[in-house]
């Protein structure tokens, strides 16, 4: 009978309520029935459930053992008599040895963690995922420098940051004598690293230490370069990758705190330092930012001890401590400490480093991206009837970076390391295209791609224009851009002649396919005057499509689109702040055929405006911010899509259904 009325329950009701339950409860109730499962996967209730739980203490440890395995240590704390319970587990991953040298962070469920190739992966304790970060051609060299590691979450973007700052080691012979500190910082939802400029702080200290993250910073003890080397606390602000300091107890001396260590007690920024040998002195910012509110308390440990490190508040009294890679709990209200019973807890391993981490859902293959198609149906009474599908594509993992470009209902798609399919999205068929034996380096080269048939050959070609990345210093100092084109129907790559024009001015877009040529915004490397060149599929050469007047002569802050067949450049040049522009060409190749139209939006920020499809005549389906939007031209006002389990969008193209295969060979 109970399991009838619960049934009846709304679904929102039981949402609210099993969001507020544990990460491990709702992994157990994924069992229950296949629609419980679909409902406690989705990317909505598990971002509810994070959000819902995230005010609750922190209860886990992660640690790394002598053996170089990873252990997780669940803190149960009894109110009642005051005891602490403690589970240990060993996590095992699928395909990974234990191998394991430090944990560098955690954040939102997830814990940073770094092999002995220095090789890092994001790790989820709780469900066992885990996603490996691709390494960074810029990455200093290992042996021959050191690097200090950070996680956290920028809110404004909705991404997951991984921050490194990295040194030569000039004491080598063999390493340049380079003294400042490289910041690189991989983005996992867009999955690439980008170099920042270099630090302006010393970043040598005694001991490496990863970035400790409070109020949306992750923090370092550093030197300033420009006061005489005093010591500073740097925060490298997540959501606008910048460093800042934050000021330190006004008692400490400035010459030398650099030597101590930080760490975050229950939220709030720690400072500690060792005053006796088996006595630390904690120093707690207890109101972010302000000065005054640092607090000082005192912690004690066992005698003997050379090192001691608080890992976390259990109480308002009790801190965990590591003790010389013991677990020792210090109660400030007795001034005693007592051993932490745990079975089957290793040794831990000396300077690993260790993590407190919340349980969550969160797939840490946040940064693969799924394929989706929306398809809209317009319905002259009522609007527009939206169906959502997630395309599932047996035996590839959702690990795609581009959608390149569409033809015939087949769709180009880029997978992590330049892999390239054809899929057609409405029958599920795919096929891989070869890797060319000439094809520039990855990483240490760009790619932009095309996509489009040719009606003389009967064939449909896949075009690559790449170029050497110029700042790669490791890579050839060469300027031309290589034009590759893959017959799908010979099943066969060939080089032409370089490219006259200078393409990183498109900064990796797709070709944009009308009237059976591919076209790019590009620079004229003789005079650097902007044009649009097409490149016809026909006899693969490139010639000039004639722009827009009133457009004037730049384009470097405009896109290629095409709406109904017409192609189109879109812009947010211009006087109005709130206004988009779309030039259309209803004539292919008649320059006079080039009409405008806007867009005007409040508030809009137009360097997240995209232009995706033509819905009717008078509506225009618009990427504003990764929402999908209508705007009715005619009456200059937008409405947002509600498309039902429809993830963060990163990239849209347009398709049609249709039945041709992907492999599409001569004969066939």
């Amino acid at each position: 009978m109970a399991l009838s009325k619960a049934e009846k329950l709304p679904q929102e009701i039981i949402v609210d309520i099993l969001s507020r339950l544990p990460a491990k409860s709702i992994g157990q109730f994924r069992c229950i029935s296949k629609q419980w499962c679909s409902l406690l996967s989705d990317p909505q209730f598990i971002s509810a459930q994070l959000t819902i739980n995230s005010h609750k203490e922190e209860e886990n440890l992660i640690l790394v053992s002598d053996s170089h395995s990873l252990h997780t240590i669940t803190f149960n704390h009894n109110p009642q008599n005051g005891t602490i319970d403690a589970i240990s587990r060993k996590l095992s991953f699928q395909q990974l040895e234990d191998n394991w040298v430090s944990v560098a962070g955690s954040c939102n469920g997830f814990v940073l963690v770094v092999n002995d190739e220095e090789i890092k992966f994001l790790i989820n304790p709780t469900t066992l995922g885990y996603f490996e970060i691709p390494q960074f051609d810029l990455a200093l060299p290992v042996p021959g420098s050191f690097s200090m590691y950070g996680l956290g979450y920028d809110v404004v973007s909705g991404d997951y940051k991984v921050v490194t700052l990295s040194y030569y080691d000039t004491d080598n012979e063999y390493e340049p004598d380079i003294d400042y500190t490289f910041v690189d910082v991989y983005y996992v939802r867009k999955d690439i690293w980008r170099r920042l400029e270099s630090s302006p702080y010393d970043h040598v200290v005694p001991q490496l230490a990863s970035g400790v993250l409070v109020n949306g910073a992750l923090h370092w003890l550093a030197s300033s370069k420009t006061s005489g080397y005093s010591s500073v606390i740097v925060a490298f602000d997540l959501s606008d990758d910048k460093f800042l300091e934050v000021p330190a107890p006004s008692t400490l001396d400035k010459g030398n705190f650099v030597f101590n260590k930080l760490v975050a007690l229950r939220g709030c920024l720690c400072m500690f330092t060792n005053t006796d040998e088996d006595e630390i002195d904690v120093w707690m910012m207890k109101d972010y930012g302000v000065e005054e509110s640092w607090t000082k308390f005192v912690v004690k440990g066992p005698d003997s001890v050379t090192d001691l490190i608080p890992l976390c508040l259990m109480s308002e009294d009790d801190v965990l401590l590591d003790a010389d890679g013991e677990l020792i709990v210090y109660s400030m209200r007795e001034d005693r400490w007592r051993n932490m019973m745990v079975d089957g807890i290793p040794t831990m391993c000396e300077n690993a480093g260790t993590a407190i981490f919340r349980e969550s859902l969160v797939s840490p293959t946040f940064g693969y991206r799924e394929l989706q198609t929306i398809t809209f149906n317009h319905n002259p009474e009522n609007g527009i009837d939206i169906i959502s599908r997630t395309l599932n594509l047996q035996q590839l993992s959702n690990s795609w970076v581009s959608v390149a470009g569409s033809c015939n209902g087949l769709v180009l798609v880029i997978k992590r390391e330049e892999a390239k399919y054809l899929i057609n999205p409405t029958t599920l068929e795919y096929h891989k295209i070869p890797n060319f034996d000439l094809a520039l380096p990855v990483p240490g080269s760009c790619s932009m791609y095309g996509f489009g048939y040719d009606t003389l050959s009967d064939d449909y070609k896949v075009v690559t224009l790449s170029y050497y990345d110029s700042f790669d210093e490791n890579e050839p100092a060469i300027m031309d851009t290589f034009v590759d084109i893959y017959s799908l129907k010979k099943g066969l790559w060939k080089r032409l002649e370089s490219s006259p024009y200078d393409h990183p001015l498109s900064d990796r877009a797709s070709g944009v396919l009308v009237n059976g040529v591919l076209h790019w915004l590009v620079c004229k490397t003789s005079q650097y005057s902007f044009v649009i060149a097409a490149f016809h599929l026909s006899d693969e050469k490139f010639l000039e499509v004639a722009g827009p007047t009133g457009l004037g002569s730049n384009y470097s802050l405009c896109n290629l689109v095409v709406l109904r067949g017409c192609l189109c450049i879109f812009t947010g040049i211009g006087k109005d702040m709130d206004t988009v522009t779309c030039w259309m060409m209803k004539e292919y190749g008649v320059k006079e055929s080039w009409t405008k139209f806007t867009i005007t939006e409040p508030n809009l920020d137009r360097s997240m405006c995209t232009l995706l499809c033509s819905v009717t005549d008078d509506d225009v389906l618009l990427d504003i911010e990764e929402e999908l939007v209508v705007y009715n031209m005619k009456e200059n006002q937008r409405r947002d899509l509600m498309v039902d389990a429809s993830p963060i969008m990163c990239e849209a193209r347009t398709f049609m259904d249709s039945l041709v295969s992907p492999s599409f060979v001569e004969g066939n």
